[in-house]
């Protein structure tokens, strides 16, 4: 669940995630329209959003796999102290 301490936190932020997908039309969309039928550019910068979106499900998997259970491997981190701290995210005072 991530930084999410409850269920229904944890499926709250999935929900605004899944909301937040439907922006891959408007970027296509944007795209189109900002290529002023150039079609050269309109592929060469599809393929950059698309690539950066496959980018994307390599990447985060490996950066949450690292960033995962930080109060155990990062515990003299001012930040995660903070966070911990504001979140409520364990149980310890």
């Amino acid at each position: 669940f991530g930084l999410a301490p409850t269920l229904p936190l944890a499926l709250l932020s999935r929900f605004a995630l899944g909301l937040s997908n439907g922006l891959i039309g408007s970027i296509k969309t944007i795209i189109t329209e900002m290529s002023h039928g150039d079609k050269s550019k309109e592929t060469r910068t599809m393929a950059i959003v698309m690539g950066m979106w496959g980018y994307g499900f390599l990447i985060n998997p490996a950066l949450s796999g690292y960033l995962a259970d930080p109060m155990r491997q990062y515990p003299n981190s001012k930040l995660v102290h903070f966070l911990d701290s504001s979140l409520n995210l364990t149980d310890n005072p």
